[in-house]
């Protein structure tokens, strides 16, 4: 029958354990490790692994409770027990290791995150791993309500120096999901537009604006080594934004410049398959003379093909106009 833990288990109580199991292990067996320690103590308890026993034990610690709170959105829990633990505000965990305030802000849970704010919680805290505050988790996940009251309390709506350097905006554009009722009230409340968001979110009047403000941007600005150091060509391509790949190469943007993986954006346009056809013919009807296969090897066919739809198109629109 396996034993009971105690009522308040603690992870530096589990750790003492796990030595203690070792000790006795290594006095029938010198060359018994660690993890078989960890193991026999976790069975012991009935749980069939250390990685669960220490989940296990985690979840009944106050901290634990406080995390688990602010990640379900308990705000009347997360109180009570920042009333009994005030300096707990501080601590960290979950996913990424992030302050509680990034947690609650980041799974959209207003209530907890008014819980935090009124408690004390410094609104200009970065987390470790990606130097982000609680408004660039916010921004991600796109929970507007959650947004504007981290500005209104003081939060740096840009936000510049996060690991990703793309700062609030960027967060809320630039990764897997465009959140654009939240990048729309960013802009509204004077956040600085950066040629990523312009380009994520398909704005020609942006980036119009900020290529003429700084005409080396479609060259020398790179996302980070997190995003590969791509261009705001490769970002348009990822997009799937055929008109945005038009105008970037327009602008002046190299249509053959690589990211750190080796790809450039013709060649991400091709990984993307069947839904990167209208960006390939944005590249190749722009670029017919630059673009070739010995700058994307294997692609002949596939910037065969695309040429030969573009002169189709061109024929067509002739004929339509001789027609007319």
């Amino acid at each position: 029958m396996p034993k009971t833990l105690p009522a308040q288990p603690h992870i530096e109580w589990l750790k003492k354990t796990a030595k203690q199991q070792l000790d006795e292990l290594r006095t029938r067996d010198p060359s018994a490790k660690l993890h078989q320690a960890q193991l026999a103590v976790a069975r012991d308890y009935g749980f069939p692994s250390w990685r669960a026993l220490k989940a296990h034990v985690d979840a009944q610690s106050i901290d634990g409770r406080l995390i688990a709170a602010a990640k379900d959105g308990r705000a009347d829990e997360l109180d009570a027990l920042l009333a009994q633990h005030p300096a707990k505000i501080a601590i960290t965990g979950s996913q990424w290791n992030r302050p509680l305030l990034h947690i609650a802000a980041g799974e959209g849970h207003l209530d907890c995150v008014n819980v935090l704010l009124r408690r004390g919680f410094d609104i200009a805290t970065r987390d470790r791993l990606d130097n982000a505050t609680a408004l660039h988790w916010a921004a991600q996940y796109g929970t507007v309500e959650v947004i504007k009251r981290l500005v209104e309390a003081g939060a740096d709506i840009d936000g510049e120096g996060d690991a990703h350097e793309v700062g609030v905006i960027g967060w809320a554009t630039c990764f897997r999901n465009v959140r654009q009722e939240a990048a729309d009230y960013l802009l509204s409340r004077g956040a600085k537009p950066t040629i990523f968001a312009a380009v994520a979110l398909n704005r020609a009047d942006l980036v119009r604006k900020l290529v003429a403000g700084d005409p080396t941007l479609l060259r020398s600005r790179k996302m980070s080594r997190f995003e590969h150091h791509r261009t705001p060509l490769h970002l348009a391509v990822l997009k799937n934004r055929p008109e945005m790949v038009k105008l970037l190469l327009e602008l002046g943007a190299d249509p053959v410049a690589k990211d750190s993986r080796g790809y450039s954006a013709l060649g991400l346009a091709t990984i993307k398959g069947r839904s990167g056809r209208k960006v390939i013919d944005a590249f190749t009807a722009h670029c017919r003379a630059v673009i070739t296969e010995d700058h994307i090897p294997g692609m002949g066919p596939l910037l065969r093909s695309a040429r030969a739809r573009v002169v189709r198109k061109k024929r067509g629109r002739r004929a339509r106009a001789r027609a007319g």
